[in-house]
């Protein structure tokens, strides 16, 4: 029995509403023998919170299910050969001077190694920003890091950022040269020798007010800081972020996501697309208390 799941929810109350099940022992009781699994993971906790879009199945699953999942972050996708996790915002994807083990990399490495018979260790493939939250691949071995890292180009990237404003037209392309000043701060300029040309393809999605716009982004190139400087050079900074000249009245968390992946399976060769849904604290900019 499979569910997916369209609104968020703690998994039990979703189940017994969704299945009209009338008495919780029975679900606590699929839950308790390792009969619910969510995105390929079982799920033991009665009040695990879902995400819309998140793939419940119902039954009785093999010793290749993963009973222990971990407590802060979300997998997506798993198998053998590479797992998709959700990067929260506020921790560095990895950090190569070595001076601090709080990383992304490390918490999902330390997943890999208690949970994998085989797979002891994973191979970085692409970043995201310390403060930028969203969908990142990891792969399980030198091999298939190498196939992704080959077939990056084939990937497709799509973002979602809540920027200040509502832009003048509901889709366009912006197009510079970036540069990079001794603060390491990322800028447009003229075309050198030493500049990046950078392409952002953007589409108005939702207006939440006459403050605030929901804008999907999708990239022609992988500059640093890409996107947060084209909008930001278009009058519309992203939400919290106070580097690129948005509101500091508000709580900072740059609101912006790596919301979908679609890539091939550098092993199996199918086509996957994963997907996430911004959160309501994503989606909601009136914090204006301390900074995080």
């Amino acid at each position: 029995m499979q569910l997916i799941v369209n609104k968020e929810s703690a998994i039990l109350d979703y189940i017994q509403t969704e299945l009209k099940i009338k008495a919780k022992t029975k679900v606590r009781l699929w839950l308790k023998s390792n009969q619910v699994c969510v995105n390929g993971i079982v799920v033991k906790k009665a009040d695990q919170k879902l995400s819309i879009g998140d793939k419940i199945e119902i039954g009785k699953f093999s010793g290749d299910h993963k009973a222990k999942i971990p407590a802060w972050f979300k997998i997506y996708f798993e198998d053998e050969h590479l797992l998709v996790a959700h990067k929260p915002a506020g921790i560095l994807t990895i950090d190569v001077t070595g001076k601090t083990h709080k990383t992304f990399f490390h918490e999902v490495s330390k997943y890999v190694r208690e949970n994998n018979e085989k797979a002891k260790k994973i191979y970085l493939v692409h970043r995201l920003d310390l403060e930028v939250e969203g969908l990142l691949i990891f792969a399980k071995t030198a091999k298939v890091q190498t196939a992704l890292k080959d077939d990056w180009t084939n990937t497709e990237k799509i973002y979602y950022a809540l920027v200040e404003g509502c832009p003048k037209e509901e889709s366009g392309t912006i197009e510079s040269f970036l540069h990079e000043d001794e603060d390491r701060k990322v800028y447009s300029g003229p075309r050198t020798t030493t500049a990046k040309h950078a392409i952002t393809h953007f589409n108005c999605i939702k207006k939440i007010n006459e403050d605030f716009t929901l804008v999907q982004v999708m990239l022609g190139t992988g500059r640093k800081n890409q996107i947060r400087v084209h909008l930001s050079e278009m009058g519309h900074p992203i939400v919290g972020d106070y580097r690129y000249g948005a509101d500091n009245k508000i709580k900072r968390q740059i609101r912006l996501m790596a919301c979908s992946l679609e890539f091939t399976h550098p092993i199996k060769q199918e086509r996957l697309k994963l997907k996430i849904e911004p959160s309501k604290k994503f989606m909601n900019p009136s914090h204006y208390d301390e900074t995080y």
